[in-house]
């Protein structure tokens, strides 16, 4: 340890500094490891990409149920070309930044292209 106003050596229990005579102020020492702001913003930014993981997991997901109900009536060709471009819309508003916003988007548009799903499953007949 050393003098915070002339830098000069202490001792283990000195009060004052032998050299300039300023009082030392002893602090307790902290075993618990110190955080800087970087690790903070890792932390953070892992918990973000998590929540735009479990958004892309939904469209993907959404993009499965709905390949299902098509290619029950249509044929897997073309369930593949009617539900690609959903899954591709869905996926590309998981880039919305936050996450309020993101979320009422991506539900906004399950609903137009389920809707769209349900009347296509009714106009396709083979």
């Amino acid at each position: 340890m050393f003098c915070i106003e002339c830098g000069t050596k202490l001792e283990a229990n000195q009060k004052f500094c032998k050299n300039c005579g300023s009082p030392i102020n002893i602090t307790e020492e902290r075993n618990e490891p110190l955080t800087t702001s970087n690790q903070k913003k890792e932390s953070n930014a892992a918990k973000k990409n998590s929540g735009k993981k479990n958004d892309r997991l939904y469209a993907l997901g959404f993009w499965f149920v709905n390949w299902l109900l098509i290619t029950s009536k249509g044929g897997v060709f073309y369930s593949i070309g009617f539900t690609t471009p959903t899954f591709l819309i869905l996926l590309a508003s998981t880039g919305i930044p936050n996450k309020p916003t993101r979320r009422i988007v991506m539900f906004l548009l399950s609903a137009i292209f389920f809707i769209m799903t349900i009347l296509k499953l009714q106009e396709v007949s083979y």
